[in-house]
């Protein structure tokens, strides 16, 4: 017997996103609430340079980082029943415009932090233990991070730079399926089920970028030009084929 499809699987065996929000608007009260902390962690523009500054920075963006969780996840686990339910679709895209806008805030103020000497980011987790995992996190990503002003670029577009990964999750969760197909006496699966057990370039691409503490856009856009070599390696040997295709299309007869 074949699975049924999400809109007909039984609703005891579905997720039970009560136990995160009673109801919609308790979420769009939280989603209000997020924004008021975001707004309010403006206080600390400018400001980070010392290990109190630090921690206590941190333990805001901590709580804001538990309400963000917390939000995605009453989101996307109903989107994902039922790719095609409007108002799920609409949960998701509030949730996704939230992100963007919150990444892209708090950009400057990771940037700030890491502009401190790694001996005033070492003061930090000396002084509180339990934040040395994300000071070992910022003392990485320094090594190789952007500009703030492109950091935080990057970030407000991100819906747009994982849409590659919607489209895959849409196609996956939409129960599609593809038939498999066959060459040189070999059969081949065709199905998106498989991609995580052997990731395309896009997939890869996303994984670098999908961290929800920090983004590595300098990692990510480095990758994203190592990835593009070989399309242009092609393309520097055929493009006078593709010249002359175009010139011969485009003369007269």
């Amino acid at each position: 017997m074949g699975l049924p499809d999400r809109k007909d699987v039984p609703v005891h065996q579905t997720w039970d996103v009560g136990i995160l929000y009673e109801n919609d608007d308790a979420w769009q009260k939280d989603i209000e609430a997020e924004k008021k902390a975001l707004a309010d962690f403006s206080k600390y523009d400018q400001k980070l340079n010392d290990p109190e500054t630090i921690i206590s920075a941190l333990d805001d963006l901590g709580e804001m980082e538990v309400r963000m969780d917390l939000l995605g996840h009453y989101g996307f686990l109903q989107q994902s029943t039922d790719m095609t339910d409007p108002h799920y679709n609409q949960l998701l895209r509030i949730l996704d415009q939230l992100e963007a806008d919150y990444n892209a805030e708090l950009a400057k103020y990771r940037a700030q932090i890491m502009d401190n000497d790694n001996e005033t980011l070492d003061a930090v987790s000396d002084k509180r233990p339990d934040l040395g995992a994300a000071i070992r996190e910022f003392k990485r990503i320094k090594k190789h991070r952007l500009s703030s002003e492109v950091e935080s670029a990057l970030s407000s577009i991100e819906p747009t730079l994982s849409s590659f990964e919607g489209i895959y999750t849409t196609c996956r969760a939409a129960d599609m399926s593809f038939p498999d197909f066959e060459v040189d006496g070999k059969t081949y699966p065709l199905s998106f089920v498989l991609y995580e057990n052997s990731y395309t370039l896009a997939g890869g691409l996303y994984q670098l970028q999908s961290n929800d503490y920090t983004r590595s856009w300098g990692m990510f856009s480095a990758a994203a030009i190592l990835v593009s070599v070989p399309v242009l390696i092609i393309f520097f040997c055929i493009q006078k084929y593709m010249v002359s295709g175009l010139t011969a299309g485009g003369v007269k007869g």
